[in-house]
């Protein structure tokens, strides 16, 4: 969806929802700083919006049926690996609980699938983040030049770390010795 806006200079800016890549004059900050103070959105309307996409996440993630007991606690199944049927019963005092807990839940397992992903690549760039706290500019200039010139586009550099063998690792040395004699 692609929407048009006439700016004061009377030029048009595109604005696309659809990749919400967003061509104006002024910055995303400004933008939504000016929708709240036009009252186009306000505090409630954010919380609303967080608590349909929190409901949309959950149904999208969550398979397993959703109910309030006679207690009126709203509750659930889980996945869980250490009971003897692979799930536990959890239950919270309200609905909007339970689905802000089933969301927590499936959130964090997301990063914990994307975290066992992670290819030596993706982490040398976390890497070099975390040490640039550390070290003067040169130093990671100095480890990109390295990274660079002796490990990018090596295949097993995009490989999840949790997948490389023992065998994986000796042929890759082996082969960088080779070449580099």
């Amino acid at each position: 969806m692609t929407a048009r806006r006439t700016t004061p200079a009377n030029t048009v800016t595109a604005v696309t929802t659809d990749t919400l890549s967003f061509v104006t004059p002024f910055t995303a900050e400004e933008l939504l700083s000016s929708i709240i103070d036009d009252g186009i959105l306000d505090e409630d309307g954010v919380h609303k919006l967080m608590s349909k996409k929190k409901l949309d996440y959950v149904q999208k993630n969550h398979s397993l049926s959703i109910w309030k007991g006679a207690d009126g606690r709203w509750r659930t199944y889980l996945p869980d690996a250490e009971k003897p049927n692979g799930r536990k019963l959890v239950s919270r005092g309200s609905h909007d609980e339970l689905i802000s807990m089933l969301f927590d839940f499936y959130t964090e397992a997301e990063k914990q699938r994307k975290r066992l992903q992670i290819t030596l690549e993706e982490l040398f760039d976390e890497w070099q983040q975390h040490k640039s706290i550390y070290v003067t500019d040169s130093t990671i200039k100095r480890d990109k030049t390295t990274w660079k010139s002796l490990y990018e586009g090596d295949a097993i550099t995009k490989k999840p770390i949790c997948s490389l063998t023992k065998a994986d690792i000796e042929e890759w040395i082996l082969k960088k010795v080779r070449s580099n004699l």
